[in-house]
């Protein structure tokens, strides 16, 4: 059996205190420009999004304490050309085919994706660290930060999952439409170099132009728009580019968490 890793009970066994709140206070204080900024470009980035202590035990867990089996190779279209949805992979299949045929949707300019996620089937009581986070993006202290910067009334998730794009991993131009009106994705990563793939590209309404492009960055919060005139804002992934191996490179890894609200 695995060992289950709880942030909070790793903060009582180092003898830090956690804090109740998971939220950093600066960000809090500056809403109102957050606000200002989503707003007016239906996208906003929030750096330093949580507080110290809870955004380093959420690494210390990701980069050191979560077993590899844990992690799904996920892709679309479904490589079963009579299924339709997500194909669901675990560590020790052989993912060539369907990453190939990935690779040929993209070619084509279809949808696709292919990258290593999480799915939520912990038991209630399981008290991990993945649990700790995904308790945190249901709490009301959340809700309310995303009610107070969206201006609408936020109250509940609709999916939300860990990420880990690994070498060869990428995710085609696409909006959220149909996801949820508001999407989020949490960095972890440090020091990661863009040289190695895995940027996040915003494109303007033609999905072409490139608006912005950003790097993943510790504790940096990305808060979409999905608003229902124009289906979202259109985004891509790069392909990630550099080795990620466990033993060589055990701190270059690409993982988020983030999901989408109501």
């Amino acid at each position: 059996m695995t060992e289950t890793i709880s942030l909070k009970h790793k903060a009582q066994n180092l003898g830090i205190k956690l804090g109740k709140e998971r939220i950093n206070s600066k960000t809090l204080e500056n809403v109102s420009e957050l606000k200002s900024n989503f707003l007016k470009n239906a996208f906003v980035e929030v750096e330093d999004f949580l507080s110290e202590s809870f955004a380093e035990f959420c690494y210390d867990f990701y980069f050191k304490k979560m077993p590899l089996h844990w992690w799904r190779a996920s892709s679309t279209p479904n490589k079963d050309a009579n299924k339709s949805g997500i194909t669901f992979q675990r560590e020790d299949e052989d993912k060539s085919e369907t990453y190939q045929h990935c690779l040929e949707h993209f070619n084509k300019g279809n949808f696709c994706y292919f990258f290593h996620r999480t799915i939520d089937d912990h038991k209630n009581s399981c008290g991990c660290g993945e649990c700790d986070i995904r308790g945190f993006f249901k709490s009301s202290e959340m809700l309310s930060f995303l009610s107070d910067l969206s201006g609408r009334t936020i109250s509940s998730t609709s999916e939300n999952f860990s990420s880990w794009y690994r070498k060869g991993d990428f995710l085609s131009a696409h909006h959220d439409d149909g996801n949820g009106q508001i999407g989020v994705v949490l960095d972890f990563a440090k020091n990661w170099n863009p040289v190695f793939g895995g940027n996040l590209f915003i494109l303007e309404d033609d999905w072409i132009t490139c608006k912005k492009v950003i790097t993943p960055k510790f504790n940096n919060l990305k808060v979409f728009d999905i608003p229902k005139e124009k289906k979202g804002v259109p985004h891509f992934v790069s392909t990630v580019l550099a080795d990620s191996d466990l033993d060589q490179f055990p701190e270059r890894k690409r993982i988020a968490f983030g999901g989408w609200f109501n």
